[in-house]
């Protein structure tokens, strides 16, 4: 066999684990498969992250360190969104965490193609408002959008969610240096 033909094997080989994988995402398999992203794993466990009943992974034991991770990550922005108080303006804390959420959400269903990323960003525009709604009530909204939305790809919005972070500011740093620029 040819360097390259080994080489093409291998990826052949990735790509139907991807395509099993992915035919095994929301299944339970106890201790063969990750719930959340489908990978075999010898490392399986119970997630401890803060809202298993949102992120329905309360009771799991079949979720990969991978998940789990990811699941702190989304709830630890989750838990800093929820601490920002209730804020009328489009700069408040509150309303950018909103913002980088749902930004990450978008950029995950135009990058993937992912109808659950944009189920999940659908309920929360029509259910949370990060303006109006008093603390318990975008709280409750919040998690219902990511219970009833049945998302399942926590690992690619831990990834992203930091990226929104990162473009917002660029931007800031952008629009503060055009403003540097028109002054005489």
């Amino acid at each position: 066999m040819t360097e390259q033909e080994i080489l093409e094997r291998v990826a052949q080989d990735a790509l139907e684990e991807q395509v099993a994988a992915d035919r095994r995402i929301g299944k339970h398999w106890p201790g063969y498969s990750c719930f959340f992203c489908g990978h075999l794993s010898d490392d399986l466990g119970p997630c401890s992250c803060a809202f298993p009943e949102a992120f329905r992974c309360a009771g799991l034991k079949s979720v990969c360190p991978g998940c789990r991770e990811a699941h702190k990550s989304v709830a630890a922005h989750l838990e800093k969104m929820f601490a920002e108080r209730v804020a009328r303006r489009a700069d408040s804390r509150r309303s950018a965490a909103y913002r980088h959420l749902r930004g990450a959400l978008e950029a995950i269903a135009e990058r993937l193609g992912d109808s659950q990323a944009n189920r999940l960003r659908s309920q929360l525009g029509r259910h949370a408002d990060p303006f109006d709604d008093d603390a318990a009530r975008f709280r409750a909204a919040t998690l219902d959008a990511f219970r009833v939305s049945r998302f399942f790809d926590f690992q690619a919005l831990a990834r992203e969610i930091p990226e929104q972070y990162k473009i917002a500011d660029i931007e800031r740093r952008e629009v503060q240096a055009y403003f540097r620029r028109l002054r005489f």
